[in-house]
């Protein structure tokens, strides 16, 4: 019972929240593989019809990596590899500059802070 507990955890750390859009979030599993992982980020976040790579940016402004595994090992690299289980990132697209380099945009807008009512003005 104990290596079936084991397994259930493991599959518990492989849960990252991906924020995108205005203020949205969601949970994927990161246990796939990494093509897999990207066409779902791709499908659920409504990115289907972006024609630039995808990847994830971490806490820290860093990039995942997602983007960097080659196409072949993409179909068998699990993208927990590349995520910290219970992490939350930020997904962004890589644009390609002018001069070969690469660029990470967020897609991801900070909500706007929600303004209670001024019923503070209004109590004097």
């Amino acid at each position: 019972a104990s290596a079936l507990a084991g397994a259930s955890a493991a599959a518990l750390m492989a849960w990252v929240q991906v924020r995108y859009s205005q203020g949205l979030t969601l949970l994927f599993n990161s246990d796939c593989k990494v093509a897999s992982f990207c066409d779902a980020l791709r499908d659920r976040c409504g990115y289907t019809d972006l024609s630039e790579a995808i990847d994830l940016l971490n806490a820290d402004g860093g990039l995942a990596g997602l983007g960097a595994v080659a196409e072949g090992e993409a179909t068998s690299r699990r993208a927990s590899e590349l995520l910290k289980g219970r992490g939350v990132y930020t997904l962004c697209k890589l644009v390609v500059a002018e001069d070969g380099s690469t660029e990470a945009e967020s897609l991801w807008e900070e909500p706007e802070p929600e303004h209670p009512d001024h019923e503070a003005e209004d109590q004097g």
